[in-house]
């Protein structure tokens, strides 16, 4: 029901809607229409009722046409308005009928031939006749014949015997116990040596004093060291030897140690 009322609704407005503009549109025909010059003196009274006559039935024809169009745009929005509320539905296009002749007309059975079977025949696929291909002549290579095989005359690779490294032990740090404890007559001990390289530093460094309290009279305490600590029995014998001749030669007793390190670590002493 509000469906309903709400459709009436709208087709009141657009009623009213289209009234006024009829209303406008006669306003505008009677403006239109050539009115009569007050000047012009018409002397026959029947040519007056005669121009009035037209002029009513201009007025008519003008009207009756306004109506219709005006009649048919309420009637086409109006049934708009009502199919977009489904109150009515669209109107369904009428199937056209196509007319046809005595001549196109559909023959009877009768009249229609009769079909006839056609009988199935077997087509025979033809047969694929291989091409006949000429044989490439193969020519068959003959294999290189190997070299006869003799006494293999090569000599076995002589591996070069790696010189051993020899071990000594003057390039160990040995224990603080084993070291050389180089003393001063007056203050006492005034530095150590764990090895040969700490020893000629130290030989190199040392006061005099310390040097010769160690090489008195008959004591060589350097040639002992070396000969039962670190094994270096050549060393000692030869530091024994320039005591004898030379006496406590520092500068001979050091070169004899320079020597020797240098022998071992393959370091020339530049002096």
């Amino acid at each position: 029901m509000s469906v309903i009322i709400a459709g009436l609704m709208v087709l009141s407005s657009i009623l009213i809607l289209l009234l006024v503009m009829y209303r406008k549109m006669t306003q505008l025909t009677v403006e239109m229409i050539p009115q009569a010059e007050p000047e012009a003196e018409l002397e026959d009274e029947e040519e007056i009722r005669r121009l009035n006559e037209l002029i009513a039935e201009y007025i008519r024809q003008r009207n009756s046409e306004e109506a219709k169009k005006i009649e048919e745009t309420i009637k086409a929005e109006a049934d708009k308005e009502l199919e977009k509320l489904g109150i009515i539905e669209k109107p369904k296009k009428k199937a056209v009928a196509v007319a046809t002749t005595k001549g196109s007309a559909s023959v009877s059975a009768d009249s229609s031939p009769k079909r006839v079977k056609a009988k199935s025949v077997k087509v025979k696929a033809p047969k694929r006749v291989a091409k006949k291909t000429r044989k490439k002549s193969s020519v068959k290579k003959a294999k290189p014949k190997k070299a006869a095989k003799g006494k293999k005359s090569a000599k076995k690779a002589v591996k070069k015997s790696k010189a051993k490294k020899e071990f000594h032990l003057s390039d160990v740090l040995l224990p603080v116990d084993k070291a050389f404890y180089f003393k001063h007559p007056e203050t006492g001990v005034t530095m150590y040596a764990r090895s040969l390289d700490e020893f000629l530093y130290a030989l190199q460094n040392l006061p005099q004093e310390s040097f010769d309290f160690h090489l008195r009279e008959d004591q060589n305490d350097f040639a002992n060291w070396l000969k039962h600590v670190l094994h270096e029995h050549k060393l000692a014998n030869e530091i024994e030897k320039i005591k004898m001749k030379h006496g406590a030669d520092r500068e001979k007793i050091i070169k004899a140690v320079e020597n020797r390190v240098s022998q071992i670590r393959k370091v020339d002493f530049i002096h």
